[in-house]
């Protein structure tokens, strides 16, 4: 990088080494699906880079109601137990509302793992005032796991 700075006749020249880590990411597209009651669970896409963890899913409730109404999670763990924990993430709606795809980020592995387990949960409201959070011991949003949606697969890290 170089740079000109007023009152100095040379310009600040500054070297950055970038290393293309492309190398050390696994790209997984399984396209697998699960049922339970009205939602359909697909998981589209799974990539673990050194920086994140990105997972691409769409939910899609098979009675047509407004997916927004879901308040959807998931838990990423690999075979040892080790949780990653959520960066961020983004959704798109499709169609007419009750299906959307979701983007999720999550924190990478230390190491790529033999297999990871997908958990989703719903967030659990409180009853009165609509919308609000019930909330555990520790300040923490109540989930409730579906056991029926949960998926563990294998990951490919050979190159």
């Amino acid at each position: 990088m170089s740079t000109t700075i007023t009152g100095i006749q040379d310009p600040l020249k500054i070297e950055i080494p970038v290393k293309n880590k492309i190398e050390d990411t696994v790209t997984l597209q399984p396209n697998v699906s699960r049922q339970y009651d009205n939602i359909h669970f697909t998981i589209e896409k799974i990539q673990l880079t050194p920086i994140t963890t990105n997972i691409t899913t769409r939910p899609i409730l098979t009675d047509n109601s407004p997916i927004a109404e879901l308040a959807m999670g998931i838990d990423v763990v690999d075979e040892q137990g080790h949780k990653l924990k959520l960066i961020g993430g983004l959704g798109s709606y499709e169609s007419n509302g009750s299906d959307m795809i979701m983007d999720h980020r999550y924190t990478p592995f230390e190491s790529i793992p033999k297999t990871i387990t997908l958990k989703p949960y719903i967030h659990l409201f409180k009853e009165y005032p609509k919308g609000e959070y019930q909330m555990d011991e520790n300040g923490e949003p109540k989930i409730q796991y579906i056991p029926e949606l949960e998926v563990t697969l294998p990951i490919n890290s050979q190159k």
